[in-house]
């Protein structure tokens, strides 16, 4: 129900003139070549992710995301190409997903794009990410991160799919510094730097 109701809501959104969304009445909220050109361009970098695998990988990303809809019935996989980030390449070795209306990515694969550094200790069930500096610890156990030794409630916890660690996308990223965006007439989840 809920994705109708957001399917629903976009739709009524691309249908109404620009000038209904308008903060003054006769403006333009976009122009429509810019938004062509937008459009354009976030297929030319979903189509530069899709490139950096070879027909092997990404056959076997596409058997994986089946294999995530049929084992886990609270996650629905994520195509690597809807992750794009226009100054570096992301490449996944699991697809990333969503659960409850939160992305969780492989933490491994994500952070060390950006240049940071990931331990896992299996003891303990903790994921350490070290970038610039700053240091965030995740428990697999629980619902919070530590951040430089402060205690930050998260809206879900890590996860392990695939023998991979996937962690809240927004809740990382932006704590390293990031921006992210979801697109939602591409689809897409930019990350910007």
């Amino acid at each position: 129900m809920k994705k109708l109701t957001i399917l629903l809501v976009v739709t009524l959104l691309l249908a109404m003139p620009a000038t209904v969304l308008a903060d003054t009445p006769g403006q333009q909220l976009c122009d429509p070549e810019q938004t062509q050109q937008h459009l354009q361009t976030m297929e030319e970098l979903r189509q530069r992710v899709r490139d950096c695998y070879d027909e092997n990988e990404w056959g076997d990303m596409q058997r994986m995301m089946q294999e995530v809809r049929n084992r886990y019935q609270d996650m629905e996989p994520i195509d690597p190409t809807r992750i794009i980030c226009r100054s570096r390449l992301i490449k996944f070795d699991t697809p990333p997903v969503i659960k409850e209306g939160r992305t969780l990515f492989p933490i491994r694969a994500l952070t060390e794009s950006f240049g940071a550094t990931v331990d896992w200790n299996e003891e303990d069930r903790t994921v350490t990410i070290e970038i610039d500096g700053q240091v965030i610890v995740l428990d697999l156990d629980e619902k919070e991160a530590i951040v430089d030794g402060e205690v930050i409630p998260l809206d879900t916890k890590p996860e392990i799919v695939y023998n991979r660690t996937v962690v809240p996308l927004r809740f990382i990223l932006e704590t390293m510094g990031f921006e992210v965006e979801y697109n939602p007439e591409t689809g897409t989840i930019e990350i910007i730097e």
